[in-house]
């Protein structure tokens, strides 16, 4: 660790196996209640079409008020983080989430419902950054990839949690008490974090005055400057924006309009593809330890991801129903795996960089997912929400989007560092 890192920051880290992966449990936990809240909004995207009166694309810029406030912050939370201390910042996350999740759920007007999903926006940007950081303190580096990755697991059963139970919340008693619900639990989970993070004394350290962050701006503006750098960001925004844009906001109606399948059934499918995302997450380390590094598999992911899409292109949206659910279970393998994209910044940067550069690669996917719904909205509020041209159109922009995460992987640089 650099030396403008306080030896408090050291004393973070668990002095156990078991401290090591209670304070896991306790990280994951809270990013598996977060990202449960960045795909809900997509099971109730028609009923927020017909409640509030609003068209495809505004919808879709509601999805991308969320996502622009996350991505904007990515890079300054991994600046300050080290300063600041993660533990703090993870709080802050949780609790401006809870916040915004219950306000969302009594929201009566436009106005009110964008600013409440930018309000979630805003406590979600504080939390991969910072699980990144608080476990790789936690944990050795040659444990970091299968911890990350387990850790992405967790996010992907927080979407699962979003699919088929709770569709069938939302059709039993509306999508209001389901949010409020959420919102709840995220302000309980966040008195759970303070009580444990109190008591391994990672939220006020004795030296707290003396933390600096890890990279400075001049700093991170010469660091920009390098080709490599942005390997992870363009692998990001290749696999991450297209899956995250898409579900949270056009998956639902995709499958209703074309296919006639009940909510259930699509949320079905959708919960499939989460399933997949969990197997692939702890397979993520796997991959990398038996290749050696994660820039080769990282870029067959890539190459993956790509084919899925132009199979939806290709078909003109409308693929058998059965290749369908094997499109989307691929889909879900790679978000599973994708946290090679943190991986691979620690494996080939040096500690002191790993901040900043995971809240830059961070960014790049949600800058995708930023972009994608609206611009699909734009498509379908002239050719019609639910005509299949229509959509045969619209998976022109996943497909580049796709093609742009092969790019940055073959931007990856070789690990240098361990």
């Amino acid at each position: 660790m650099p030396s403008s890192i306080s030896a408090s920051v050291q004393k973070t880290i668990p002095q156990s196996k078991n401290q090591a992966r209670m304070l896991w449990l306790l990280v994951s936990f809270a990013y598996l209640l977060i990202v449960s809240q960045r795909t809900a909004p997509g099971i109730i995207s028609d009923q927020l079409l017909s409640e509030f009166h609003v068209s495809a694309s505004v919808l879709g810029l509601m999805s991308t008020f969320q996502f622009v406030m996350y991505a904007g912050l990515q890079i300054p939370i991994g600046l300050w983080a080290a300063r600041l201390g993660p533990a703090r910042l993870l709080l802050v996350g949780i609790l401006a989430s809870g916040l915004g999740t219950i306000l969302y759920s009594t929201a009566d007007s436009l106005p009110l419902l964008f600013a409440t999903r930018a309000l979630i926006g805003f406590g979600d940007a504080f939390i991969w950054v910072n699980c990144v950081l608080i476990l790789g303190k936690a944990f050795e580096p040659r444990s970091f990839s299968t911890m990350i990755g387990m850790t992405g697991a967790m996010g992907s059963l927080g979407n699962m949690l979003t699919t088929m139970p709770l569709a069938w919340w939302v059709t039993a008693s509306g999508w209001r008490l389901p949010f409020t619900c959420m919102g709840i639990i995220l302000l309980v989970h966040a008195l759970i974090m303070y009580r444990g993070f109190s008591r391994r004394d990672m939220l006020f350290p004795a030296d707290a005055a003396n933390l600096h962050p890890a990279v400075t701006l001049r700093e991170f503006a010469t660091l920009i400057r390098k080709r490599t750098v942005w390997g992870p960001f363009l692998c990001h925004f290749g696999i991450i924006g297209t899956y995250v844009g898409f579900t949270s906001v056009w998956a639902i109606p995709y499958l209703l309009d074309m296919y006639g399948i009940s909510r259930a059934e699509a949320a079905s499918i959708l919960g499939l593809a989460l399933i997949s995302a969990v197997a692939g997450g702890p397979l993520s380390g796997w991959m990398a330890a038996r290749a050696g590094n994660c820039r080769t598999p990282y870029i067959w992911l890539q190459v993956l991801n790509v084919t899925v899409w132009s199979v939806f292109l290709l078909t003109k949206a409308h693929p058998p129903l059965a290749l369908v659910y094997v499109l989307f279970i691929a889909l879900g393998f790679g978000i599973g795996i994708s946290t090679l994209t943190f991986a691979s910044i620690r494996e080939s940067f040096p500690v002191a960089q790993v901040g900043a550069l995971t809240g830059l690669a961070n960014t790049g996917g949600f800058f995708s997912a930023v972009l994608l719904p609206p611009i699909m909205g734009l498509v379908f509020d002239h050719l019609g929400l639910h005509s299949q041209q229509a959509y045969a159109v619209a998976f022109i922009i996943p497909v580049l989007f796709a093609s742009i995460g092969i790019a940055g992987g073959l931007m990856l640089s070789k690990p240098k560092h361990v």
